[in-house]
C-alpha cells in the first residue's frame, strides 16, 4: 500500500524518498503506512 499512495502523488514524494517528510498532509500519512 505504501507504494500505491506514493505512486498516486504527483511524484516529488517518490524521488525524495522519505514519504513521511513529503507528505505531511492524510495523502502522505497514507503513503508512510
Amino acid at each position: 500500500g505504501r507504494r500505491d499512495g506514493a505512486g498516486a502523488r504527483p511524484g516529488p514524494a517518490r524521488r525524495a524518498g522519505p514519504r513521511r517528510a513529503a507528505g505531511p498532509t492524510a495523502s502522505g500519512r497514507r503513503a508512510e503506512v
